[in-house]
């Protein structure tokens, strides 16, 4: 490993950069989907709010004024309180 120690991230927002065009989604339907958040707690809103934002201040993420919307929650893991995933059930 010591050879090759930057093919390894050091932190969880080292994620690299991929050098080829933008996806495109092509989509089936007209249909726009847009579900509505889910209740959380307090705590976990506080949790959601603290990593979108360190992944904005990364870059990893950006802001969108996107017409479809999907529901955000949290995958909890043993070592840590949370990490933050995104939920699209269509």
């Amino acid at each position: 490993m010591e050879n090759h120690k930057h093919a390894f991230a050091k932190n969880k927002f080292e994620v690299g950069d991929i050098k080829c065009a933008p996806p495109k989604i092509i989509l089936t339907s007209e249909l726009l989907i847009a579900n509505r958040p889910y209740r959380i707690s307090h705590k976990d809103n506080a949790e959601i709010k603290k990593q979108l934002d360190a992944l904005l201040k990364a870059g990893i993420i950006k802001p969108s004024h996107s017409p479809y919307a999907a529901p955000t929650t949290l995958a909890f893991k043993k070592e840590d309180y949370g990490s933050h995933t995104i939920m699209c059930r269509l």
